[in-house]
């Protein structure tokens, strides 16, 4: 594994992200009536493979192709993050169907395939992290974009898995109410801290 460097400016965003999709999830849990402790623990960890990104990485407005693999490894080097610097939880992180390792591993794939590695086939827990962690990342301002409204936000992270819910047996009512209203209601404003 690479040899982690870490910025003020690194750990403030990183991990400001990381705690609100943590509290996102255990909020959106809740809602799907699933039990939120894999989940939450996983979206502690979910990002840390982006310790290993040099710093510009996070200033780019344009991305090469080299960024984009560089981009892509970070969920595999999060789950090997989390395994080495707390060897004590490893059993925890290793148990079950989906594992934390799972989720953290699959946390950017989507249904149709269109996710960093290409896995149709993904957990609900999977689901629920990658619409959090999306509506906070689009909540927030990057280099090539201002932060978005959060209705925007919304419809983007969820409009993926829409129908994904609804084949688990979430109805489009829930999507439509249940879903929206928890996020629209426990929103979180950020403070300009971590403006890149």
């Amino acid at each position: 594994m690479e040899s982690i460097i870490i910025s003020d400016f690194t750990h403030t965003y990183v991990r400001l992200h990381e705690n609100l999709v943590a509290y996102y999830v255990h909020i959106l849990s809740g809602s799907l009536q699933i039990d939120p402790q894999k989940i939450a623990f996983a979206a502690i960890f979910h990002d840390h493979g982006k310790y290993t990104w040099k710093q510009d990485l996070f200033h780019k407005t344009n991305l090469t192709d080299e960024d984009w693999v560089t981009i892509k490894k970070h969920p595999e080097i999060s789950v090997d993050i989390a395994l080495k610097f707390i060897p004590e939880r490893k059993a925890f992180i290793l148990d079950g169907s989906p594992s934390i390792a799972d989720i953290i591993y699959l946390h950017h794939e989507k249904p149709d395939g269109s996710g960093y590695y290409g896995i149709k086939d993904i957990p609900l827990e999977v689901a629920v992290l990658e619409v959090a962690d999306v509506f906070d990342a689009c909540l927030s301002d990057r280099p090539y974009r201002s932060a978005m409204e959060k209705e925007k936000a919304l419809n983007i992270a969820v409009s993926p898995f829409i129908d994904y819910f609804v084949d688990k047996g979430y109805g489009q009512n829930f999507i439509e109410t249940t879903l929206r209203k928890t996020f629209m209601q426990n929103t979180i404003t950020k403070i300009a801290i971590c403006q890149p």
